[in-house]
């Protein structure tokens, strides 16, 4: 199913990294909400946020494939995300948010609308100063003509937020 695949790591500065054209003129950085920041994704027209949960560098697989993903098993991560980026330029760059052009991945695509799913792994093995892990982050891209509506398939809960919901 998988026509391409990229590994590779980023700098997730201020806890975060961008899958955007890279030709978008929208501003991610005003529009974490609180609904985006629980879904540890924000969605616009040309950019999505992926939020991380260490601000170092971070391994990223990304997908792009010929159809969206079905019936997936979803236990192997620990928070899973799905819905659209729109490439116009045909130009995919993944970026923390303030790397140069020179420090991001840059992939040619098809022109158009892609369904997006973000995959969260080990987020529970990180240190408490939020230097050291093994947190790792799937993005899998399929070019549609229906993107999907945003939408939280697994949800992660931090394990002070467990505790809290537990006492």
């Amino acid at each position: 199913m998988t026509q391409q695949t990229y590994d590779f790591s980023i700098f997730a500065e201020h806890f975060q990294f961008y899958v955007q054209d890279k030709n978008t003129e929208e501003d991610l950085s005003i529009y974490w909400d609180e609904d985006s920041r629980q879904a540890l994704v924000s969605f616009l027209n040309e950019i999505v946020g992926i939020a991380t949960v260490r601000s170092m560098e971070v391994p990223v697989s990304l997908k792009i494939l010929e159809d969206e993903p079905k019936q997936e098993h979803l236990d192997d991560w620990d928070h899973v995300v799905q819905g659209s980026v729109s490439i116009p330029s045909g130009k995919l760059l993944i970026t923390g948010p303030v790397s140069g052009d020179d420090e991001a991945l840059n992939i040619d695509v098809v022109p158009g609308t892609y369904g997006l799913r973000a995959y969260y792994g080990s987020l529970d093995e990180v240190d408490s100063e939020g230097f050291e892990g093994d947190d790792f982050y799937q993005i899998s891209m399929w070019k549609t003509d229906e993107p999907p509506a945003p939408e939280v398939l697994k949800r992660w809960l931090p394990p002070a937020t467990e505790d809290l919901i537990e006492g």
